[in-house]
């Protein structure tokens, strides 16, 4: 049997990218946090801790400005006692 477990890993504010530095100043100022890249993965602007628990941050995109979750899903297997 397998337990599957999800949860919200992280809320991305997509943003057409010519607007997504725009777009992470006023998101890092109405959630007085600062913004951060890391260079890992350059492709998103972070706000730095904005919600505990959860990535927030800004993707660049190519389209109209949405938002979306991401789901993280774990599988597991009960390990058997005795």
């Amino acid at each position: 049997m397998d337990l599957r477990r999800s949860r919200v890993y992280a809320i991305l504010i997509d943003s057409p990218e010519a607007e997504a530095a725009e777009a992470a100043a006023f998101w890092s100022a109405a959630l007085g946090v600062p913004t951060r890249v890391d260079p890992e993965e350059p492709q998103f602007i972070s706000l730095h801790e904005a919600i505990p628990g959860l990535a927030v941050a800004v993707q660049p995109i190519d389209g109209a400005p949405r938002y979306h979750l991401d789901i993280e899903t774990m599988t597991s297997r009960p390990r058997p006692h005795g």
